[in-house]
């Protein structure tokens, strides 16, 4: 069970925790049943036009700059069955960059994608813990210090930070009731090009019914701290503050260490068996060299479940006269009643 103290301790750490963009990514934890394949389509929008500094401090981007995120994204889920499930995140987005003076950059293609595994290795009813794995990983390129210098451009977009994670977690979800659901979430992420390892936390609780899912999310990582691109007098460091000076200064996509934590509302609401549909609402709440933000997202999923079918074990129905009859046999073949005493 989650303790208060535990909630407390992680939500009072929050200023040390989440990367930049709109923090990291868990599987869906869609559990269980013995077969089922999920197929959700989500559009989602992210303003943000302010940075949390190096304080913790919130900061308007250069020339009051705001960036508009339009994100489609596509979840394919199948679940082997009870104990184990894959699934991705198909993203495309259409980033859109304006400043107080009318200026005005876009960029859309496809973003950073994720692949996706969940293990449960203790499953009763109530109770169960896994662990999971995911690896993010750009389906895109960003500009090069040279490539832009070239091109003359006052700003550009980027459209993520370009390097691949890899993270492995542990997860846990508790029933204490039909209709109420805790989840805790949190491992390790290890972050190429040397960006600083991190480790990620869900914490949510919910409502759950058949035809409605209710639930309260607070998501971020601790950092720890290490990123080799904010070396002093790095050429990395250099390249990496100009092209981020370059996209209004944002913390959006390139930043040294960044940490923070955000609150997502969401609930889903199911047709029938087969179709539902979802809406979400986030926000940062604090953060460090990471960009303040909110976003909401609006969504569609088609599941098909299966479960194996089981012999029903029933009481036979039997005349109260048998207990009366006990020790007495009836034997087969016509050899008339044997008598055991």
């Amino acid at each position: 069970m989650i303790s208060l103290s535990l909630l407390s301790f992680l939500f009072l750490c929050s200023q040390q925790s989440s990367a930049s963009q709109s923090g990291p990514y868990f599987p869906t934890h869609n559990f269980p049943t013995d077969r089922s394949f999920h197929l959700s389509y989500d559009f989602g929008v992210l303003k943000t036009g302010r940075n949390y500094d190096e304080t913790g401090s919130s900061t308007p981007l250069l020339l009051n700059s705001q960036l508009f995120r339009y994100r489609h994204k596509l979840t394919p889920e199948y679940q082997v069955n009870r104990n184990f499930n894959v699934g991705a995140y198909i993203q495309v987005d259409s980033l859109n960059l304006a400043d107080e003076d009318g200026n005005t950059i876009s960029k859309k293609g496809f973003s950073d994608q994720v692949i996706f595994s969940e293990y449960r290795f203790f499953d009763i009813p109530g109770a169960s813990v896994g662990v999971a794995t995911l690896v993010k990983f750009p389906f895109y390129e960003n500009t090069t210090v040279s490539k832009f210098l070239d091109s003359g451009e006052g700003s550009t977009i980027l459209i993520g930070d370009a390097q691949t994670d890899f993270s492995v977690m542990a997860t846990s979800e508790l029933w204490p009731s039909n209709f109420i659901r805790f989840r805790l979430d949190f491992g390790y992420t290890y972050r190429s090009d040397s960006f600083g390892a991190e480790i990620p936390y869900l914490i949510s609780a919910g409502y759950v019914s058949k035809k409605v899912d209710i639930d309260l999310r607070l998501k971020g990582n601790f950092s720890l701290e290490n990123d080799a691109i904010v070396a002093d007098n790095s050429t990395a460091a250099e390249n990496s503050q100009l092209l981020q000076t370059a996209f209004g200064d944002s913390n959006y996509a390139l930043s040294g260490n960044p940490s923070a934590t955000k609150f997502e509302t969401a609930i889903s609401f199911w047709f029938d068996p087969l179709w539902g549909a979802s809406a979400s609402f986030e926000k940062s709440l604090r953060g460090k060299n990471s960009p303040q933000f909110w976003g909401i997202q609006f969504g569609l999923t088609y599941r098909f479940l299966e479960r194996e079918e089981r012999l029903k074990q029933t009481a036979r129905e039997v005349d109260i006269s048998t207990d009366q009859e006990k020790g007495v046999f009836e034997g087969e073949g016509g050899f008339g009643e044997d008598e055991f005493y």
